[in-house]
């Protein structure tokens, strides 16, 4: 269950670094040149990186490993910015592969929140190719916090689930119920001149006048 917990962390730290990546994206895209260089974009790549690289090993899941190998190799050609079009096909490739794990999860879950996460992917991957006409520019973003925005949802979910189901909880105590003192049964003869007594409520004997309370 810890594997499980730790899992869970694992992709809620993605998809917040995620949808970092999705504002940083829009900065650059928008103010890099006055205010944000693209290296910064680069880090939180890096970042992006190393968090598929923790959820790799905790998954042995191959289209996960698939498209952090391609992301390694197109960020590292980003980086030396060379070999531009390799590295624009390498993401291509590794975000239909993040989709194709998102869409496998959301059946295996039956979670609308991975299918959000699939479309989120799909997103980053169309942009990828829209790039080419500069419509996929505005496109990338969207799809990079849509996806992230699922993840820590469904994850965030799961988790706090799973500890729950985990707690123990004390069985449920109950108290015997005490049982209620029964009055004594009103006496059907006079105790004194053994007259019959006709009427149950009745205080006084009516043949001696003997008091029949606390009898």
């Amino acid at each position: 269950m810890s594997s499980d917990v730790n899992l869970n962390q694992k992709m809620v730290k993605l998809g917040t670094i995620m949808t970092k990546i999705s504002t940083w994206y829009w900065l650059t895209i928008f103010l890099f040149i006055l205010i944000f260089p693209p290296i910064v974009l680069f880090v939180y790549e890096i970042m992006f990186l190393i968090a598929l690289n923790d959820v790799k090993k905790l998954t042995n899941d191959d289209d996960i490993s698939s498209a952090f190998t391609l992301m390694v190799v197109a960020v590292i050609l980003n980086i030396l910015v060379v070999g531009a079009l390799v590295s624009w096909i390498l993401q291509l490739i590794a975000f239909g592969k993040l989709e194709d794990w998102a869409n496998r999860e959301a059946a295996k879950r039956n979670s609308e929140a991975m299918r959000t996460a699939a479309d989120g992917f799909h997103n980053v991957f169309l942009g990828s190719i829209l790039t080419l006409i500069i419509v996929g520019i505005f496109i990338i973003p969207g799809g990079f916090k849509k996806a992230g925005n699922a993840l820590i949802q469904e994850y965030s979910r799961t988790q706090s689930t799973g500890q729950y189901n985990n707690v123990s909880q004390a069985a449920p105590s109950y108290k015997p119920s005490q049982p209620t003192p029964q009055q004594g049964s009103a006496p059907k003869f006079c105790p004194a001149c053994g007259a019959p007594i006709e009427d149950p409520g009745q205080k006084f004997c009516r043949k001696c006048g003997n008091s029949l309370r606390g009898q």
